[in-house]
């Protein structure tokens, strides 16, 4: 990685993989990079920086995605359940000395303010399953994850991601999982579309149950916002003063 990448802070193995449906010959790394001297000097002169390092490669399988390490934890500030993920990952490629900082402050950020990520997330995906009148067995599960998901960070005050992490909850269906996953598996549409909406329908209620009941906390302090300058400003004391 160090040839698309000069500076890494971390990057970790996401999407399918990591939510437990993996796609053979296809794996997805995200991840964070500290700027270079002269990318820093170049980016603050522009009016639209490039912050984002992407690399795409069909043949190895391989979708590469890094942000820049000072947009990235503000993301995770906001809180965005996406990057909190995937920094949470089990599933690391690189790590820097400032990472297990980056998983605690990850950790501060989970909080109620997520449900918003949650709810949008499943507008969205319910939009492009309802095109495809539900016959899309991954679309469906990526649905019934953000719910599972969003129980699971209610209960537990800890963000997972896979299903395997999910089947420890009472309202996980396994059997309609397990027919999804064949679904995917045999590459077949899914027609049990009565049961998929009234669990879903059951679900996106409990989902509101669950974090009006939480004890985690309402939002990010004040104190872990301040914790995430002073790291983006003690990552770039370092990185600029020893290297290109």
């Amino acid at each position: 990685m160090s040839e698309l990448i000069e500076n890494p802070i971390f990057l970790s193995v996401s999407g399918s993989h990591l939510f437990g449906i993996p796609k053979p010959g296809d794996i997805d790394i995200r991840g964070a990079h500290a700027l270079t001297k002269k990318q820093f000097w170049t980016n603050w002169q522009k009016t639209k920086p490039k912050w984002v390092i992407e690399y795409v490669n069909k043949v190895e399988g391989l979708d590469l995605v890094s942000h820049e390490v000072g947009a990235y934890l503000k993301e995770i500030g906001k809180p965005n359940v996406n990057f909190i993920e995937q920094v949470l990952s089990p599933m690391r490629i690189v790590r820097s000395k400032w990472y297990d900082q980056i998983q605690d402050l990850a950790r501060d950020c989970v909080s109620k303010t997520m449900y918003s990520h949650w709810k949008g997330f499943a507008m969205h995906t319910s939009y492009h399953a309802v095109k495809e009148d539900y016959k899309k067995a991954k679309r469906n599960l990526y649905l019934l994850r953000i719910y599972y998901q969003g129980i699971y960070v209610a209960r537990n005050e800890m963000v997972k991601s896979s299903f395997e992490d999910f089947k420890s909850l009472d309202v996980f269906n396994d059997s309609l999982v397990q027919e999804l996953f064949d679904c995917k598996r045999r590459k077949a549409d899914f027609f049990n579309k009565q049961n998929f909406l009234t669990h879903c329908a059951e679900l996106e209620k409990q989902l509101q149950v669950e974090i009006s009941n939480s004890k985690i906390r309402d939002a990010p302090s004040v104190k872990t916002k301040e914790e995430i300058n002073e790291l983006v400003r003690e990552i770039y004391e370092e990185t600029l003063r020893y290297k290109k």
